[in-house]
């Protein structure tokens, strides 16, 4: 087994990192890595419906997909991340119990008692630490893992809140567990750098075959080329998301006005506007505008200002538009 340590904290890096490892090598692999605050949304998630943008936004907050399946989960500097990717030998590919036991075991070590959930979580006193996912490739099998051991639990909370709009979709819908930080349930204080080692040191002396691998400059260059490709775009992170229906209201000088959009690989194709129950006539110029355009706030703004520079003004401010399109 490989054991890697990763220095990197993006998680475009470390994502893709992982994907080539699953795809390239044929070695068993043992990855740790902390990333810098980001969200990291399941492969067949709705990006949109599952964070509050605008926080995520003005905190500088990156927001990536990863290859497994699954409910959205917020990193950061006291998050940390653990990664197994195996060949599977039987028909057996999937086994969350198999990868999460050797955490659980260093969890023991440092005296806490653990639960695993029936949606594979690791829990302690009720409370989530952990949460893990799967992806098979071929009979390759990436697990990975969160580890909540000082994480800032505000930021979290407040990165996963839900759009005001709707979303209809198919979209796997994350499950808003109840969580909690390690260090808060330790008997003596341990460095999150000092957890980390007790956790990679545990995987190294686990197997005889187990040795430290550091990424080589070819290995950098493979990895690299898919965070400019597909890791770090748009159309991964936001535009993977399944086909969906947006819907938002608002009230205007108490009148009722509605927008549906219908979306795919997060494009609008089509827009409607409605006041009070009946298609807005004076919106219909928008309408025409917004299809093609990404659903997503930079593209909407810049699309009203363009609207504005040619003179098509609308009943509604360019502020009340915004609101009801995200």
């Amino acid at each position: 087994m490989l054991c890697i340590n990763s220095t990197s904290g993006n998680p475009y890096f470390n994502l893709a990192a992982e994907e080539f490892l699953l795809r390239k090598s044929d070695q068993d692999i043992f990855m740790l890595y902390i990333n810098e605050p980001s969200i990291v949304v399941g492969k067949h998630q709705n990006a949109l419906s599952e964070i509050n943008l605008d926080f995520v936004n003005r905190n500088n907050i990156k927001v990536a997909r990863r290859l497994s399946g699954g409910g959205t989960v917020f990193h950061d500097f006291g998050n940390l991340n653990f990664c197994f990717i195996q060949t599977a030998k039987d028909k057996n590919l999937v086994n969350f119990s198999k990868y999460m036991r050797p955490i659980i075991n260093v969890l023991k070590d440092l005296g806490l008692e653990t639960v695993e959930s029936k949606h594979n979580d690791i829990l302690i006193n009720g409370l989530k630490i952990s949460g893990n996912a799967e992806h098979v490739f071929k009979k390759r099998v990436l697990h990975h893992g969160t580890l909540l051991f000082d994480s800032k639990l505000d930021k979290l909370r407040e990165a996963l809140k839900v759009s005001q709009g709707c979303f209809t979709d198919r979209s796997v819908q994350s499950r808003r567990s109840k969580v909690a930080n390690i260090v808060g349930f330790l008997k003596h204080p341990v460095s999150i750098e000092n957890f980390r080692m007790k956790i990679f040191n545990h995987q190294l002396q686990s197997r005889s075959s187990a040795q430290l691998y550091v990424f080589s400059e070819e290995d950098l260059k493979e990895i690299e080329l898919l965070v400019v490709e597909k890791f770090s775009t748009w159309d991964w992170n936001f535009g993977y998301s399944p086909k969906y229906e947006f819907r938002n209201s608002t009230i205007i000088q108490q009148n009722k006005y509605e927008v549906l959009l219908n979306v795919e690989k997060g494009y609008i194709q089509q827009a409607s506007f409605f006041k009070d129950g009946k298609e807005d006539a004076g919106l219909r110029q928008l309408s025409v505008e917004l299809v093609n355009l990404r659903h997503f706030p930079n593209d909407i703004k810049k699309c009203l200002e363009f609207i504005n520079v040619m003179n098509n003004k609308f009943i509604l401010s360019n502020r009340e538009i915004k609101y009801l399109l995200h």
